[in-house]
């Protein structure tokens, strides 16, 4: 992750840098012009006021360092997810790629068809294509954290706009914030319980869907562990995590 000098910006200071949005644990902000004037955008951790400075400190750290890694990971075994241009660990900043597309969520909104009250061919084309993601990301040991179809962007559209029979989109994960590597099985399951619940919540009609998904997880694992994983799910549902 070599940066050159020109590359270095101020951590003192935003200028430049357009607030998108902030969460509770980070702000997220565009930067117009970085490497080679290329755009990124940059997630910023702030700190705590309610906990003790040196723990603050300590999570922030970790989650940082840990959201990296699963970045890096994540290119290393051929999931699509945003690219790591500069970490600057004093102002707990990632500098990342910016992702041209839109949310799964909103490329599932439209493709329902309110008076079929179904999807279109393509919305369950990305659901195998999830499915399949989801499942290299756990073959490669580490677990996403807050699968959620907000959390997964649509690539290869023009304009938002896509043929319902196009299967040509490509799907980028992104805010590997709540991340880790080295999951337990369970770890794993609550993973794609998140995910199913994501699904049922914010999508209508969309068993079928996440079906889909849960089918391609289970037939592009490679990992021993899927059987132990998909078990585990069935007791993560009877839980209600």
């Amino acid at each position: 992750m070599a940066v050159s000098s020109s590359a270095r910006v101020d951590s003192r200071s935003t200028d430049g840098l357009v607030l998108l949005s902030q969460g509770a644990e980070a702000r997220v902000f565009e930067l117009p012009s970085f490497l080679g004037g290329r755009p990124a955008i940059v997630k910023e951790r702030f700190a705590k006021s309610y906990r003790l400075p040196v723990l603050d400190a300590k999570l922030t750290k970790q989650r940082t360092v840990g959201e990296v890694r699963c970045m890096l990971r994540c290119a290393k075994v051929g999931v699509h997810a945003p690219c790591v241009y500069m970490v600057d660990m004093q102002a707990s900043r990632i500098y990342m790629e910016r992702i041209e597309g839109r949310s799964f969520k909103a490329f599932l909104r439209d493709h329902f068809n309110d008076a079929t009250r179904s999807y279109t061919p393509a919305a369950h084309e990305l659901a195998d294509e999830l499915g399949k993601v989801v499942a290299r990301i756990h073959d490669a040991e580490m677990v996403h954290g807050d699968l959620t179809t907000s959390n997964v962007m649509v690539m290869g559209e023009e304009d938002g706009k896509s043929k319902a029979q196009d299967v040509s989109h490509r799907l980028v994960v992104i805010d590997f914030g709540l991340g880790f590597l080295q999951p337990l099985p369970e770890d794993k399951a609550v993973d794609l319980y998140v995910l199913e619940r994501a699904f049922l919540s914010t999508h209508p009609n969309s068993e079928e869907l996440v079906d889909r998904a849960m089918a391609a997880y289970a037939r592009h694992s490679s990992s021993h562990q899927s059987k132990a994983v998909l078990k585990k799910l069935e007791d993560v549902r009877r839980r209600g995590r």
